[in-house]
């Protein structure tokens, strides 16, 4: 049974918007908090990797169908970090995580032999994709213009720019353009700035600290590398 009702339709939205779908999803006990009752990181998001999830074509990396036919999502509209117990990697995927890691390389740990997490890449810093991809990040993009005036906008939210980055960290080397939207879209901050090395390097680091960023979960905060000692991180409030 649907838990919306045809009078919380709102016909000024945009058709496939994202406000439109989360209007008509269905939210069950099984999903991830905020949306259900399960602790977030007790399986995989949806889109990193479940060969069940088929993506929308207008939302590819943020929502899509649950096909799985023993999850409680099957045959639901889902946003990718609903999740639910029955979470299956794709093969082609974990062939891929197979892949012995390079002699010296922070991925040796057993546990990173698999996709860590999604980054978003800010427009100044996109020689990193290639380098983190090679790290097991899943990255997308940040579209261009975004700072802290134009992601506190209404039409920020309502173009989805704030679901691409709400609970997802953002690569940046200028935070401070993005410290307020952090707080209101709440998504964290990896602040590169002071971390003046080849694309390679930074994407090591990122590496090595990302079992730091998790454990900290859904709280927004900004981890600001530095060429010499440990990260600083900061709470964005």
């Amino acid at each position: 049974m649907n838990n919306h009702s045809e009078a919380e339709n709102d016909a000024s939205l945009i058709p496939g918007s994202h406000e439109q779908l989360w209007q008509i999803a269905i939210k069950l006990p099984t999903d991830v908090e905020p949306w259900g009752q399960r602790e977030p990181g007790a399986a995989g998001d949806c889109s990193c990797g479940c060969r069940w999830f088929q993506p929308l074509v207008a939302h590819p990396f943020d929502w899509g169908v649950c096909t799985n036919p023993a999850s409680p999502r099957v045959a639901l509209l889902t946003f990718e970090h609903q999740g639910c117990p029955q979470f299956e990697m794709d093969s082609q995927d974990e062939e891929v995580n197979a892949t012995p890691p390079e002699p010296n390389s922070p991925n040796l740990e057993p546990e990173n032999h698999r996709d860590r997490g999604m980054l978003v890449v800010d427009e100044t810093l996109l020689g990193l994709i290639p380098f983190l991809e090679a790290r097991r990040f899943w990255v997308r993009p940040l579209q261009p213009g975004m700072d802290n005036e134009v992601l506190s906008r209404a039409a920020a939210v309502r173009s989805g720019i704030g679901y691409l980055l709400g609970g997802r960290i953002l690569v940046t080397d200028r935070a401070e353009k993005f410290r307020h939207a952090a707080a209101v879209h709440e998504f964290s901050i990896i602040d590169t700035a002071a971390y003046t090395q080849d694309p390679s390097s930074v994407a090591e680091e990122i590496a090595a600290h990302w079992r730091q960023l998790q454990v900290r979960g859904h709280v927004p905060y900004i981890l600001r590398l530095r060429r010499y000692g440990e990260p600083i991180v900061e709470r964005v409030e």
